[in-house]
């Protein structure tokens, strides 16, 4: 199953359970007598797992690049991101590892979060604010990096959405939509010294706004 750039799409499995893609997102449903695995390739979901039907209840698993989630309960949002990756619990309890250690993992409860790659887990945390904000086409930020922002955003646009090393110091505090890009990017222009410059129809680079920019912006 796969979602283009800027589509969202529920998918329901042969068990009842139904993934949530989010754009730009893309799995493998690897169903068998033993589990019930889903291969995250790219991008995100949220899993609503129902109770196996199966006599032996099977565990419900998604698997990407860097581990392994395995449902202790009901409802969980994974996210592969450009280095690692993120589970974030919404509902129950959620087992976490990575490929090169399998057999240790870290569980998390109700509202807690954790990043991971192949080798390593973070201790976990609390889920951030407006985890979930993605299901309703919007990413809400709380003085967030904007180099954070952008990496979001990138998952919804068209093209490239590139940013300049001058922009590390600015943070973002807001609410964008996600299923109108021009909106997002004039709302992080009028908020931040930014300066969106398009210089084909696939390339968008963001760079701190000059004063000749400044100035243009600011005459009637």
């Amino acid at each position: 199953e796969r979602t283009r750039i800027g589509e969202m799409r529920q998918v329901a499995l042969a068990d009842g359970s139904v993934l949530t893609l989010d754009s730009d997102s893309a799995v493998d449903i690897a169903y068998n007598a033993h589990e019930r695995r889903v291969i995250l390739r790219n991008g995100r979901l949220m899993a609503d797992v129902a109770l196996d039907p199966a006599v032996e209840k099977r565990p419900f698993v998604v698997e990407n690049r860097d581990g392994l989630a395995t449902a202790l309960g009901t409802r969980f949002i994974v996210v592969q991101a450009e280095h690692d990756s993120i589970v974030n619990v919404i509902e129950s309890r959620v087992a976490v590892a990575n490929h090169n250690n399998p057999v240790h993992s870290v569980t998390l409860q109700t509202g807690e979060s954790v990043r991971f790659n192949q080798k390593h887990i973070s201790y976990p945390k609390t889920i951030q604010p407006f985890a979930t904000s993605w299901l309703q086409s919007r990413l809400v930020y709380q003085d967030e990096p904007l180099g954070q922002v952008i990496d979001d955003l990138a998952r919804y646009h068209k093209g490239f959405l590139k940013i300049s090393e001058d922009t590390d110091q600015l943070r973002f505090t807001g609410v964008l939509p996600t299923d109108d890009q021009e909106a997002a990017l004039s709302i992080l222009e009028n908020a931040l010294p930014v300066h969106i410059g398009r210089h084909t129809d696939w390339l968008t680079w963001i760079s701190i706004r000059q004063p000749q920019q400044l100035d243009s912006q600011n005459q009637p």
